[in-house]
């Protein structure tokens, strides 16, 4: 039988920890409430996108594991579908970063004034678009 009961006593009592970050209220929060700069957004979604990072680093460490201990029937079918709810809440925190993003950015392009829109005057480019393009002779 088994040789140490206690240790698949003790992974049946596991969770897999996984919580969204504390970023994504903020933003909905800060959505809410409307605020007049329009760069507040951009800038909230950015810190969002990044406290996904870790997050996403995490599952990326964590699924390969998982997944040698969940073949061997050495992991809680329990644990495994936490794992898995997990990736799809970080796919669907992905999708929703992408997604925003793109209409925050095309939200701001038809922002702008139809002579820029038209090919008349330009608005400068970002400082650090400038700083990587900028060739000294």
């Amino acid at each position: 039988m088994l040789e140490n009961p206690e240790v698949y006593e003790a992974l049946d009592d596991k969770q897999y920890n996984f919580e969204l970050p504390i970023e994504i209220d903020d933003y909905d929060e800060l959505r809410e409430s409307k605020p007049p700069d329009k760069r507040t957004l951009p800038l909230a979604l950015l810190k969002r996108a990044m406290a996904d990072i870790p997050l996403i680093e995490q599952l990326e460490r964590d699924h390969p594991r998982m997944v040698r201990l969940f073949n061997r029937g050495l992991l809680p079918f329990g644990i495994w579908e936490q794992l898995l709810e997990a990736e799809r809440m970080m796919d669907e925190e992905v999708a929703f970063a992408q997604t925003t993003h793109a209409a925050l950015r095309d939200l701001s392009r038809d922002q702008l004034p139809t002579r820029c829109r038209a090919g008349g005057q330009h608005p400068s480019p970002p400082l650090a678009h400038r700083a990587y393009t900028h060739h000294t002779p």
